[in-house]
């Protein structure tokens, strides 16, 4: 897509980074499936090859100019752009087609998803075309070929009028004419030098993505991606996995993408908080209300003890709660305690704000908490704005909680 950018010297990149955050965080929010696979990828710099955006399949490449020239909305749209094509693979699954043609298929498949759902902006002048509902990017680049070959057009458009109009730069496999070779800030990834053990590496990363974004947000799928999910031929991830997963995303990530910063609560947005540090450091609350029994309890204990054992340096705020918090106690790597030493108590009825408001009178600055619960809670869910959330429920409850991330265990 061709658009006059400011010159680099002239761009404020702390604003543009901070614009690539908001956006980030509205995607989460507002669309959670395709926000959950943006911590997944890298945000990166890469004006020296790149005039817009690109994706790798765990890079974010962008031009501090292009995202200069955006509004926050469109931005969302450009960021949910680049992570639908990693959901479908375009830039290693393009085979023996004729590039430019296969990366105008591409766009067209993901923009009419993008303007289904109603994801943030559509930035003027994308390809959009109602016809391609429900067509893969192959299906769409038969229909475009055969159009071609007939009358050298397609809705009135050439192919090179076409590649002009791509919202993005696309690294599928092959090296296009334009093609150009950076300095400095690293070099176009060469997709083409891909071994297949790397490519199918890269698409397990991503199917594990898909998986658990899916099952995450069970129920609510967005327009156009039930079949890509439901071709999914790996057995479905454990949910430890999943656990797994999204601890390290959240200790690991630049910004910690499912909560704001208590810093930036008096400002018109909300930004995610910085990083911090490897060390393991979260809250673990357990729901000791009178619907948990004790092999609930017990399964409860079990997996905390599977946290712990994953890794070699951790703090974890334990406690239990009913209505009220009970028994909170901190258990350190450095001493060893076992945590099947811990007294749960609790038997009445179940609040989650509880865990919340001990947190926030005890200045406990959570960097994520995780609740074991059956789900049921009998006042609200809790806050939202004050950390990551992740609710690992046991039993027969099929409802997600309305924000964070709902982990089933069952």
């Amino acid at each position: 897509m061709k658009k006059k950018l400011e010159k680099i010297e002239n761009i404020n990149i702390p604003a543009v980074e901070e614009k690539l955050v908001k956006a980030a965080v509205s995607l989460l929010i507002k669309h959670p499936f395709f926000g959950q696979m943006v911590p997944h990828l890298k945000r990166t710099r890469a004006e020296d090859w790149c005039d817009t955006a690109a994706t790798d399949g765990r890079n974010f490449f962008y031009n501090p100019a292009f995202i200069h020239a955006l509004s926050t909305q469109e931005t969302v749209f450009l960021y949910a752009h680049e992570v639908l094509h990693n959901c479908f693979e375009h830039h290693i699954r393009r085979g023996n087609r004729e590039p430019k043609l296969w990366n105008v298929a591409a766009d067209f498949a993901i923009n009419l998803i993008l303007s289904d759902n109603n994801i943030g902006k559509q930035i003027p002048g994308t390809l959009l075309d109602q016809q391609f509902r429900d067509l893969s990017a192959e299906q769409i680049y038969d229909k475009i070929k055969e159009e071609l070959d007939k009358n050298n057009t397609f809705a009135g458009m050439t192919l090179d009028e076409m590649v002009e109009k791509l919202l993005d730069e696309h690294l599928s496999g092959g090296k296009d004419d334009d093609e150009k070779d950076g300095k400095g800030k690293g070099k176009r990834p060469n997709m083409e030098g891909m071994t297949e053990e790397e490519k199918q590496k890269l698409r397990d990363e991503i199917k594990s993505q898909l998986m658990a974004a899916a099952q995450n947000c069970a129920g609510n799928i967005p327009k156009g991606m039930g079949r890509i999910i439901e071709g999914l031929s790996s057995p479905k991830m454990n949910w430890r996995e999943i656990l797994r997963n999204q601890i390290q995303s959240t200790i690991r990530s630049d910004y910690s993408f499912l909560t704001p910063s208590k810093k930036g609560m008096s400002t018109p947005f909300k930004l995610p908080g910085m990083k911090r540090d490897e060390t393991l450091d979260i809250c673990v609350g357990i729901d000791a209300s009178g619907s948990i029994n004790e092999d609930d309890l017990k399964a409860f204990l079990s997996e905390i003890y599977g946290i712990m054992s994953q890794y070699s340096d951790y703090q974890i705020h334990v406690w239990s709660y009913d209505t009220v918090v009970y028994n909170p106690e901190v258990f350190r790597a450095d001493e060893g305690r076992d945590i099947s030493t811990y007294e749960v108590k609790g038997g009445g009825g179940t609040d989650f704000n509880a865990s919340y408001e001990y947190m926030k009178d005890n200045s406990i600055d959570a960097k994520l908490y995780i609740n074991f619960t059956d789900l049921y809670p009998g006042n609200g869910f809790g806050d939202p704005t004050y950390c990551d959330t992740i609710f690992v429920v046991r039993g027969n409850n099929k409802d997600t909680a309305p924000f964070g991330l709902t982990i089933r265990m069952d």
